[in-house]
């Protein structure tokens, strides 16, 4: 948000707004930055069309945003799946109606 505030106090507002559009949609300000990130990462938007207005502005706001998104679906959303299963997993090993069907379908076989 502070690149695109930045690069509209230089370029001024009507420029960007002829120019890239696309920057004052995404990227105006910190809590627009911070929802578009979020939509990237939920599928609320594809990642792809917020990337390239930023990554035209400056190649390295680009990358980083490359790696918000590798991080938050590789390791963010992958750890939390995984507590969720094992919190799963941990219920249903202490059910008793689980345990028993468990337990009659190993001697039936």
């Amino acid at each position: 948000a502070q690149t695109v505030a930045s690069f509209i106090i230089l370029q001024g507002l009507e420029q960007v707004e002829e120019q890239t559009p696309a920057l004052l949609v995404f990227w105006r300000d910190l809590w627009t930055s911070m929802t578009t990130c979020f939509m990237a990462i939920s599928g609320g938007i594809n990642w792809q069309t917020v990337y390239e207005p930023l990554n035209q502005l400056d190649a390295m706001m680009g990358k980083i945003f490359i790696v918000f998104i590798s991080f938050a679906y590789f390791a963010l959303l992958n750890i939390l799946t995984g507590v969720f299963c094992n919190s799963a997993m941990e219920a249903l090993s202490r059910d008793p109606d689980i345990v028993a069907i468990s337990h009659e379908a190993t001697y039936i076989h």
